[in-house]
């Protein structure tokens, strides 16, 4: 009996005098099926699998528009058979004895044109593009598609949307860390795998480790090197507890994968010999099992860098079992190879196994079916599988999120989510581009993000709308690798002990930290939060802040109208309870270079080569002109008492001359201010840049805690920062209970300069630190604000800048007007309308647009006044006309003033609006706020504090329960009302009803 063949004709319609074929041979005499292409080879046993080979004919109707049945074809006239195209990944399917699942006919390759869901996400779906195929026939399907696939895969019906990329809600976050426990490294080699299950731990390199009673007092119960290799190489690749946590699962870099005892008690009647903790060695897999995965708690999922899947039903008690016994039952499975990482999504009435080898994410819906014998599990291979679009990046992460949502971590910091009921994209967030290498959820709420930069990150993920970050902290010295999550804890706690939900990360290098999964001291500070007012006074305070890049001027070249318009920027503010000023330029230094040419004016040749480390000496308009150099008092004491010029750098003298400046100026203002009753609190300098605060005689009694420090943005040199020529002056303090901060800023000039002064203010907010250290203002000595309060109130240290309650920026940003040109920005004014022309303007503000398009910059986290008034910047000094130079210099507000603070304490500002003194090149600005300070009152709070913890313990039962009852669910295949009353009945002990 001659074979009957199936084949597919594939017309090309760009040529059509070339006829190409592709062909699937059913050789029903040889009882066996064949699929051939040029990366699947699929052998199915026609004996085993009968209902494989010939499918319903109606099936074939349904799919196939053009059927021909012929013989076998002649030689001679065989056509040509160019390969079918790739599959979206190579994989190469054997079904062996003892598979037990249903294997369905593997899809087609897709064609050329995939179908595009939302978001780019490109579909390859095994139901719409698989067809049914006779045993009997030969299929030329020039137009294969059914009317119903054409639907689905028609552009006309491709859904196209882009996903717009979000960003998180930063406005408030606390850095406080929920720290549990640190346990220090205990391997010599790079951590490969942790686990962790009801109070237990486990870490892996070369050797096994595991701990009992983590949190209270850990004691190791194991230290085992599962192998008989001496080599002393890594060779542990993934670990996993069984559900009762004394027993432990390790997969190897050579397939074995090794069962261990962990409990405490059995080691000590086995003499400490760890050889009996290996229970049993099982040699399964060919390669390295990097994936072993716990799914409701009733099996355990082994998979290695093969694509080997193995189902293990869960095994409670291994005491008295024979290692032999212990076996996968025939449960093997084919999946996507070399997966970087796997999860479990659960469905109503199914799993879901995601995975990614980077640049695709392969689904495989595990469906339970009842036999006549026993249960057993259809398995689609794959159900679908989802192309990543280049703008995201390669996965590096993926994890199991509610509601059948899946979030993907990628290499260029943006998580994706993808929902696996509408096979779309839902949602993309943006994250720091430290670089994603952990992810990990807890209480299905908030999801914990590790960085290679040792930093961790909680964002609250219950709103679709946006997500809101929550914490922040440095958790680790090095690159967080890892994240596991224990919620057993809290199921299997018993009443006399303390439920913890444990997220645990580890670095690089073996540490490992626990940390509060429940974020009990974050949830009872918010409750704090909010009843806020029912324990604290607030009392009005009006803030007047006034900066000004002054030119190098000195006050005693201001004379005339601009004295007395210096006078009126200085007390802008009616009744200011607290002044702050900051000056920029107070002296001009552009560059080391400067510095030096500074010396060489002076005849310090030999200081001008140590300090440059030059040959030759340099001339030209990169020095500091005559004019500025004469205003510097280079005879002051600071300078001609210097001994040893060899040991003094370019900054330091440059510091030295600005002395007289920073003296010229304080004295100035000074007289100002004391003839209207003002103390000055507090000065900072950073060469070109000065501070000071005033405050009124009687406010100074509230204030406590009085700091500073500064930070440089100028020069860099191997990313250090040599020159204060920019950079930032901070200073902050207490005021009664609440904490305020002011920072004066100058960054980098230039019209084209934008992204470096997001650099600028990026490196200002991180490095500005500061220290804790105890100051005594008048008589009063106190040792920061926290210590004055309830722990329960303040939820950060206030050692940086965001930490503060109420937050200033201030200072020359020197963002400028994009598009327009001089002209344009002058014709703008002509109109009579200068409201719309300021609202045109500020359109192209650069600093009104970073803040629109990004969100990740600190400035985006304040607010500023709207502004009404012409660009301070840059004018022919002395004059009114904007620069008149070769250079035309576009018109612009780099002179601005920023706040952070509650909206309930200020909302808005009282004035913001600029001064006409002609002076220097920039116009001074001042803006004035009235913000509601608070004061604690002790035993209200005490009070409040203790109805919120009362009130967490019941939300904390709540949880319990509900997670005591979701677990029951999953366990027993029950609802979860029936999860309810059985524990209900075993008085919520879930290891009760398990026994049952």
């Amino acid at each position: 009996m001659a074979s009957t063949k199936v084949t597919y004709n594939n017309h090309n319609n760009n040529n059509k005098n070339k006829k190409t074929a592709n062909r699937i041979s059913l050789p029903v005499d040889n009882q066996s099926l064949r699929f051939h292409s040029n990366s699947h080879d699929i052998l199915l046993e026609h004996q085993q699998y009968p209902q494989l080979i010939t499918p319903p004919e109606e099936s074939l109707q349904q799919h196939l528009t053009e059927i021909d049945v012929v013989n076998q074809p002649n030689e001679n006239e065989r056509p040509t058979t160019p390969p079918l195209p790739p599959r979206p990944r190579s994989r190469t399917i054997h079904v062996v004895p003892g598979f037990k699942e249903d294997l369905p006919l593997p899809p087609l390759p897709p064609s050329k044109s995939l179908s595009k869901g939302s978001g780019g996400m490109y579909l390859i779906d095994s139901e719409e593009i698989v067809a049914s195929v006779s045993a009997t026939a030969i299929i030329s399907p020039t137009t294969s598609l059914s009317s119903q696939q054409r639907r689905v895969l028609s552009p006309s019906n491709i859904n196209n949307n882009s996903i717009t990329c979000q960003f998180p809600n930063m406005q408030h976050f606390d850095r406080l860390p929920p720290h549990v426990k640190t346990i220090p490294s205990h391997h010599r080699r790079t951590l490969r795998a942790i686990a962790a299950c009801q109070g237990r731990l486990a870490t892996a390199s070369h050797t096994v480790k595991a701990w009992e009673h983590v949190v209270e007092r850990p004691n190791v119960t194991i230290s085992i090197t599962p192998s008989t290799d001496s080599s002393g190489v890594d060779r542990i690749c993934s670990l996993a507890y069984t559900f009762s946590g004394n027993y432990l699962w390790a997969g190897l870099d050579d397939g074995h994968v090794v069962v261990m005892d962990t409990k405490m008690q059995q080691q000590q009647h086995k003499n400490n010999n760890n050889n009996n903790k290996l229970l049993a060695e099982l040699h399964h897999h060919e390669y390295a099992v990097n994936h072993i995965l716990r799914v409701d708690n009733n099996e355990l999922w082994t998979i290695d860098d093969g694509g080997l899947l193995l189902r293990w039903p869960m095994i409670h008690d291994y005491d008295n079992l024979d290692h032999k016994s212990i076996n996968h039952e025939g449960y093997r499975h084919r999946v996507t190879p070399k997966a970087i990482s796997a999860v479990v999504l659960k469905r109503l009435h199914y799993h879901v196994l995601a995975m990614t080898a980077g640049d695709t994410i392969d689904f495989y819906r595990f469906v339970p079916f009842y036999s006549s014998s026993m249960q057993q599990v259809k398995v689609e291979l794959p159900y679908r599988v989802i192309r990543i679009p280049n703008e995201l990046g390669q996965v590096t992460q993926l994890l199991a999120l509610p509601q059948g949502r899946l979030a993907c971590a990628h290499i260029h910091g943006r998580i994706s989510v993808w929902s696996i009921e509408k096979w779309e994209q839902i949602l993309q967030v943006a994250v720091p581009t430290y670089g994603v290498s952990a992810m990990a959820l807890s209480l299905d709420r908030y999801l914990w993000i590790g960085y290679r930069t040792g930093m961790i990150y909680v964002y609250d993920i219950s709103s679709d709308e946006q997500w809101k970050l929550v914490k922040m902290w440095q958790a680790h010295q090095g690159p967080i690798t890892m994240f596991t999550v224990d919620e057993l804890g809290l199921i299997t706690s018993s009443s006399n002990e303390k439920p913890l939900v444990q997220v645990i990360s580890a670095d690089h290098q073996g540490n490992v930290i626990i940390w509060d999964g429940l974020l009990s001291e974050y949830q009872k500070d918010q409750h704090m939060k909010d009843l806020e007012e029912t324990y604290c006074d607030y009392r009005k305070t009006r803030i007047q802040i006034s900066t000004w890049n002054i030119d190098a001027l000195s006050p005693d070249t201001i004379t005339g109208q601009d004295k007395k318009l210096v006078e009126e920027w200085l007390t802008s503010m009616r009744d200011a309870d607290i002044i702050v000023i900051g000056l920029q330029e107070i002296v001009d230094l552009e560059s080391k270079r400067q510095t030096a040419r500074m010396f060489i004016q002076k005849k310090k040749k030999k200081l001008f080569l140590h300090l440059c480390n030059y040959d030759t000496y340099y001339t030209g308009s990169l020095f500091l002109p005559r004019k500025k150099q004469d205003k510097l008092d280079w005879s002051a004491p600071a300078i001609t008492n210097i001994s040893n010029w060899s040991n003094v750098d370019a900054e330091s003298l440059a510091q030295a001359a600005a002395i007289p400046q920073y003296s010229a100026w304080r004295k100035h203002i000074t007289s100002v201010l004391q003839e209207r009753n003002y103390t000055l609190l507090k000065t900072e300098h950073l060469v070109g840049l000065f501070s000071l605060i005033f405050v009124k005689h009687d406010q100074q009694l509230r204030i406590k805690d009085c700091r500073s420090t500064v930070v440089k943005t100028g020069l860099k040199v191997m990313n250090k920062c040599w020159h204060g020529n920019k950079g930032a002056v901070a200073i902050r303090f207490a005021l009664d209970d609440s904490s305020v901060c002011f920072v004066n800023c100058h960054l980098a000039a230039g019209q084209s300069r934008a992204e470096q002064r997001n650099a600028d203010v990026d490196g200002i907010f991180k490095s500005a630190k500061f220290k804790k250290d105890t100051s005594t203002i008048g008589n009063t000595s106190v040792t920061g604000i926290a210590s004055g309060m309830d722990s329960m109130i303040s939820d950060n240290d206030d050692t940086i800048i965001l930490d503060h309650e109420h937050c200033f920026v201030h200072g020359d940003l020197n963002y400028r007007i994009d598009t327009w040109t001089k002209k344009d920005v002058l014709d703008w004014f002509k109109e009579e309308n200068r409201t719309m022309a300021y609202r045109e303007l500020q359109l192209h503000d650069q600093l009104y647009k970073q803040r629109q398009s990004n969100p990740l910059l600190k400035l985006s986290l304040f607010r500023e006044a709207p502004i009404r008034f012409d660009p301070t910047y840059k004018y022919d000094p002395g004059t009114d006309r904007y620069d008149t130079s070769e250079k035309q210099r576009v018109p612009a507000w780099c002179d601005r003033i920023l706040y952070r603070t509650p909206e309930t304490a200020c909302p808005n500002a009282e004035f913001y609006r600029r001064h006409e003194v002609k002076a220097s090149d920039h116009r001074p600005v001042s803006a004035g706020f009235e913000v509601a300070i608070k004061t604690v009152r002790r035993m209200d709070c005490e009070k409040t504090a203790k109805l919120v913890a009362t009130t967490w313990d019941k939300k904390l039962e709540t949880i319990i329960q509900d997670c005591k009852s979701q677990y029951i669910a999953d366990y027993k295949k029950c609802s979860i009302d029936n999860a309810i009353k059985q524990l209900e009945a075993k008085n919520w002990n879930v290891q009760h009803v398990t026994d049952e």
